[in-house]
């Protein structure tokens, strides 16, 4: 809608099953209008009408996507949750397509509005079902914050920036296939770097997964990539 009043509609370009729900919407820092709807899909839709999705990889069975901002990275984030589930998701999403989920704790949790803080961090707010109904107003933390891969015909890059709040433990994957796992301390603030492997050949396209865990094991944040062989 124009400040003055006129109005244009556009059609939510159809999902499996048809089931299409969008919910927040924000601007992003390309100048496009980003929005969540509930079956899973982050939505970019230039101001002609140009749509392009994105599907979310949530673990498990894939929980509903929901609210949306612009953060001060310039990268999307958005909250995910059932209504409820054990384990909320805090996802990011960069302007490229790359995604990066943060597990948000254990126990019931409804996942509520997002937002850019001026503090730099990314703010949310959530609904503890099972103790008592509990509301919070919670921070988002650091961790995973970018991977991209090539293949130039003799070897896979990586590129990396970690950064986490907290000792970690980080693993690599590439087709869900470990090929490396370390501890490693906080690194805040983040870290840039790439890893390369000698491969002269791909077989189609490869998945690349970047996870860092608690010492208990839980996975607080990953990011995936894929990466096609060069032709």
């Amino acid at each position: 809608m124009t400040t003055t009043g006129t109005f244009a509609a556009y059609t939510v370009p159809d999902l499996p099953g048809g089931l299409e729900a969008p919910e927040g919407i924000t601007v992003g820092s390309d100048g496009a209008l980003w929005f969540a709807e509930t079956y899973g899909t982050i939505h970019r839709v230039t101001t002609d009408g140009v749509f392009t999705q994105y599907s979310v990889p949530l673990p498990g069975d894939g929980d509903p996507t929901q609210w949306i901002a612009a953060g001060p990275d310039g990268a999307l984030w958005f909250t995910a949750a059932c209504n409820p589930c054990a384990t909320a998701w805090i996802g990011r999403l960069t302007t490229s397509g790359i995604f990066t989920e943060y597990a948000i704790g254990d126990g019931s949790w409804l996942l509520g509005g997002i937002t850019g803080g001026p503090d730099g961090g990314i703010w949310f707010t959530s609904l503890r079902v099972n103790h008592g109904g509990t509301q919070y107003v919670a921070r988002a933390p650091a961790c995973g914050l970018g991977l991209s891969a090539s293949h130039n015909g003799t070897a896979l890059t990586a590129n990396f920036d970690l950064g986490i709040d907290q000792p970690a433990s980080w693993s690599v994957q590439l087709q869900n296939l470990p090929v490396l796992e370390r501890s490693i301390p906080e690194v805040v603030p983040p870290r840039a770097f790439d890893l390369s492997w000698n491969m002269s050949s791909l077989p189609g396209n490869v998945l690349v997964k970047s996870a860092l865990s608690s010492s208990t094991g839980q996975v607080m944040c990953a990011e995936w990539t894929t990466v096609t062989a060069e032709q």
